[in-house]
């Protein structure tokens, strides 16, 4: 599966690497944005690969499942638009918004 993840670029450096273990599911390629990364971060991960695309439609459009993760305090219109570019694609997404999880 060719997942795209979208977050803050903390939350997806932490996740790519177990992305596939927390989720239970085989991922082949992880697709994240080149506004927030650069090749050189990912060049000692070999267990999966990784692709910076240019845009969010690109990542979409190549992609088979989206998660969108929107960080504390984050703006809601950003991620909702993203959302909306989804569901007009109808593809697989999920929608995490970390300021309505409890911290307890």
């Amino acid at each position: 599966m060719i997942l795209f993840l979208i977050s803050s670029s903390y939350i997806e450096n932490t996740l790519i690497t177990n992305l596939d273990y927390i989720l239970g599911i085989d991922i082949s390629e992880i697709i994240l944005l080149k506004e927030n990364h650069i090749e050189s971060e990912f060049s000692k991960i070999d267990r999966i690969k990784i692709t910076l695309l240019n845009s969010v439609d690109e990542a979409v459009d190549y992609s088979d499942m989206t998660i969108i993760i929107k960080p504390y305090g984050s703006e809601n219109c950003k991620y909702e638009s993203i959302v909306s570019k989804i569901q007009k694609k109808d593809k697989i997404y999920h929608f995490i918004n970390l300021n309505q999880l409890d911290t307890n």
